[in-house]
């Protein structure tokens, strides 16, 4: 299509506009609000949002973005609360080893 008329499709539009949200991304919520932001319209599914809906409804999983990759959004959330924790202790045995000397 790109080839014939010059623009991209709908598809490939929608497959950068997530690369970018993505990479913004926090959690999967925050790639949801930024998606909304950049005005496009998500569907749901059992309470779920599952896709985009413009001229026809694409679902993440087709577009590359499966569900688990979106959860790994969230994993990164936990692993980054994690590592602050463990570094706030280090800060703390640190400053304790400081004043005993």
């Amino acid at each position: 299509m790109q080839l014939r008329t010059g623009k991209l499709s709908e598809k490939q539009q929608l497959q950068l506009d997530l690369a970018e949200v993505y990479d913004k991304a926090k959690s999967s919520n925050k790639f949801i609000e930024l998606l909304k932001q950049k005005g496009h319209q998500i569907y749901q599914r059992n309470g779920k949002d599952v896709g985009i809906k413009s001229k026809r409804k694409y679902r993440f999983k087709t577009l590359g973005y499966p569900m688990e990759k979106l959860q790994l959004l969230d994993k990164n959330i936990i692993r980054n609360q994690r590592l602050s924790q463990v570094r706030k202790l280090r800060n703390n045995r640190s400053k304790d080893s400081d004043r005993e000397r």
